[in-house]
C-alpha cells in the first residue's frame, strides 16, 4: 500500500489534479495539525485528520480491486482533494519505514473510538424492561 500512496501523491502533484495551491495548503495542513493513525492494514488505513477549530474529520485510504487507492471521508467515498492529500502525506511520512500489518491493526485511539462506538450501537439497540 505504501508504493500506492507514493505513486498516488505523485500523481496528483505532477498531473495537475488539484492546484499547486491546494498543494501547498495541504501540506501547511499536514505540518500545523496533528493526526491519528486510528487502524493500519495493508489493504486500509483510517486516520483522524484534525484542524484548528477542533474540527476533526475521518479519512480511509482504501486499494481498490484495480490496485489503485480510494479515499473516503467521514464514510463516503472521495474524490482527491486537500483532506485525502493530507491523508497520503500522513501515511507517507509514518510508515517510511515501517512494514504495514497484514489484518487491521488498530491504535489505542482507533480502538477507543470503535468501542465507544459498537457501545453505542449495542445501546440503542438494547430494549429497558
Amino acid at each position: 500500500m505504501l508504493k500506492l500512496v507514493k505513486n498516488t501523491i505523485k500523481d496528483i502533484e505532477e498531473n495537475d489534479k488539484l492546484s499547486t495551491t491546494e498543494i501547498e495548503k495541504a501540506k501547511s495542513i499536514f505540518e500545523k495539525y496533528e493526526h491519528v493513525i486510528l487502524s493500519q492494514g495493508k489493504e486500509k488505513i483510517t486516520l483522524q485528520m484534525a484542524y484548528e477549530n477542533d474540527e476533526k474529520i475521518i479519512v480511509q485510504l482504501l486499494v481498490d480491486y484495480n490496485d489503485g487507492l480510494l479515499a473516503k471521508i467521514n464514510g463516503s467515498y472521495a474524490d482527491w482533494e486537500i483532506n485525502t492529500l493530507v491523508a497520503l502525506y500522513v501515511v507517507s511520512y509514518e510508515f517510511e519505514e515501517k512494514e504495514l500489518s497484514e489484518g487491521i491493526k488498530y491504535t489505542r485511539d482507533g480502538m477507543k473510538k470503535r468501542v465507544l462506538g459498537e457501545r453505542m450501537d449495542k445501546a440503542k439497540k438494547a430494549s429497558i424492561k
